[in-house]
């Protein structure tokens, strides 16, 4: 089973990224126009910053939900630690592709993004999942 939930974690965050963060961003972009180059990106520091916010809470969200399939204690960690390094992997790929079209900045930040808000998102559900089994225990011995 652990294994299984590994797995499932591999493929949850960026099937959970592709299914939120690209069609938010592609919407978003599309209140901009004139600020998207040819190549699908842009320049416009305030964009590129709106952009990076946007997947900053997709990326919370991936760490939050493999952390749930995770499972508990210690198998959790290791799910959470794998499902960031593949989406670090998938996001230099992605990124390469797109170098030009977006400042240099924007690239690496991603990647920070990526190396702290997916562990992020895994302890806060391990920290709510341990609140809510510690005041369902409370309730049940009052």
């Amino acid at each position: 089973m652990k294994w299984l939930r590994l797995l499932a974690s591999l493929c949850a965050a960026p099937l959970l990224y592709g299914l939120l963060c690209l069609p938010l961003l592609g919407w978003w972009m599309d209140f901009f126009p004139s600020k998207v180059n040819e190549l699908g990106g842009t320049f416009y520091a305030p964009l590129v910053f709106s952009i990076e916010l946007l997947q900053a809470a997709v990326l919370l969200l991936c760490g939050m939900a493999v952390a749930l399939i995770g499972g508990k204690d210690r198998w959790q960690k290791v799910c959470v630690a794998m499902a960031t390094l593949d989406m670090l992997a998938i996001g230099v790929m992605v990124q390469r592709q797109f170098w030009e079209a977006l400042p240099v900045w924007h690239h690496w930040i991603f990647f920070l993004l990526i190396l702290v808000m997916m562990p992020l998102g895994g302890s806060i559900t391990r920290r709510l999942r341990e609140t809510l089994v510690s005041d369902d225990a409370a309730v049940r011995l009052s």
